[in-house]
């Protein structure tokens, strides 16, 4: 006698509720070919190749061996290559892949993939640790891919990276971190001649290097600015006019994180009358007292918003070190009025959207010395508006 079937909304429901239960997943596949598909959904939607070192520490198969048997499996089932849609990869330990072949036959596999991370764990700029040619024509090669980072790795040239984002025309979120270059470029890409990207656009942007973060800012970017929603730039006072004149143009902002040299706020306030939808706004400075003021470039940027703005959270990181012995109290008192003024622009009508504003202080402090906390608590004391509208968060930690 034929034992009854399970409905397939049943099958599914028991599958989902195993998602991350690796074992019981692979006893589900087993089960019977009714079962096989959904238990592959996810067993293979999310794939990771590596040991991430900053984890944890195990013994592991060499990644060129994880690679490689990955890509049998998809050879013994071809089907299993369009289950996969995220993939982490780990690189350099033991030794790094960049320029080993299996990698590059696995990508041309993974047709469905969604989301790549490439991650070095150890920044090594070797030849054998260098981005190979193949390997990068098998990132260009990806037709459905929306999401890239790419973090600690070593190329030939900042251009590698442009022809690729050329090529991958889905890309909508970009995450380029501690890159280097084997040329003497200085990490700025050389946009001329190369074709304008097509496709909709990139709507997130992480770079952390100024040079490299320039080129992308630069009147003929590699990206449309107008559709970015979503931009995490780290730049010093050479790279910031770059941001400072492109910026008016990102009408679609709505996130904006910022991590500027001491001397970068020197320079003009960013303009953000023509930000309207940004709603998150995150900026590191250093309040190095009695040498480098940012308030007053703080209280220019905030007050260039809209006359009703939508910023509903801002999150402000201060670096506060010991004043100088020769500071005056005028100096001190001009520093603390620079809150003062920023208290007072904050609590006006201007910001009735803003519900959170979360300062960390990171505290460059020789240890025992109390004159930086005392600072803190004077900082405090002229916040009293945001505090009293229960909207202010502080934090503060040592750096050193």
């Amino acid at each position: 006698m034929l034992m009854p079937k399970l409905p397939p909304e049943l099958i599914d429901n028991i599958i989902d509720f195993l998602h991350d239960d690796i074992l019981s997943l692979r006893s589900c596949s087993l089960v019977s070919f009714a079962w096989v598909g959904a238990s592959r959904l996810h067993l293979f939607r999310h794939v990771t190749l590596g040991v991430n070192t900053h984890i944890r520490r195990q013994v592991t198969p060499s990644l060129a061996r994880l690679c490689h048997r990955l890509y049998e499996v998809i050879l013994a089932s071809p089907n299993v290559a369009t289950y996969v849609t995220h993939i982490v990869i780990y690189d350099g330990i033991p030794d790094s892949i960049m320029n080993h072949p299996s990698l590059p036959l696995l990508l041309r596999k993974l047709t469905s993939l969604l989301s790549i991370s490439i991650i070095s764990t150890t920044q090594d700029t070797s030849t054998d640790s260098t981005v190979s040619n193949d390997l990068l024509s098998a990132l260009s090669s990806l037709p459905s891919l929306q999401e890239c980072t790419l973090r600690g790795l070593h190329f030939h040239h900042p251009n590698d990276i442009l022809r690729m984002l050329h090529s991958c025309t889905a890309v909508k979120s970009l995450n380029l971190m501690a890159l280097s270059f084997s040329s003497s470029s200085n990490g700025e890409l050389d946009i001329a001649g190369l074709p304008t990207r097509s496709g909709e656009g990139v709507e997130t942007l992480f770079i952390d290097s100024g040079s490299l973060a320039s080129s992308f800012l630069k009147s003929r970017s590699p990206v449309d600015v107008a559709m970015l929603r979503q931009l995490s730039i780290k730049l010093n006072r050479k790279h910031y006019v770059g941001l400072a004149s492109l910026l008016p143009y990102a009408v679609s902002l709505q996130r904006l994180e910022v991590q500027l040299a001491p001397d970068a706020v020197e320079g003009p306030a960013l303009d953000l009358s023509l930000t309207p939808s940004l709603a998150f706004l995150a900026i590191d400075v250093a309040a190095l007292i009695g040498r480098r003021h940012p308030l007053p470039w703080l209280h220019a940027v905030l007050a260039s918003m809209s006359p009703v703005s939508s910023l509903e959270e801002l999150n402000l990181t201060v670096t506060v070190d010991v004043p100088p012995p020769t500071l005056y109290l005028a100096q001190y008192q001009n520093f603390m009025s620079g809150w003062q003024r920023l208290d007072t622009l904050l609590t006006t009508d201007q910001f009735t959207s803003l519900k959170r504003v979360r300062i960390d202080f990171l505290l460059d402090n020789p240890i025992e010395d109390t004159i930086v906390p005392t600072i803190i608590d004077d900082i405090l004391a002229y916040l009293r508006g945001l505090d009293g509208k229960g909207v202010l968060y502080v934090d503060s930690c040592e750096i050193r």
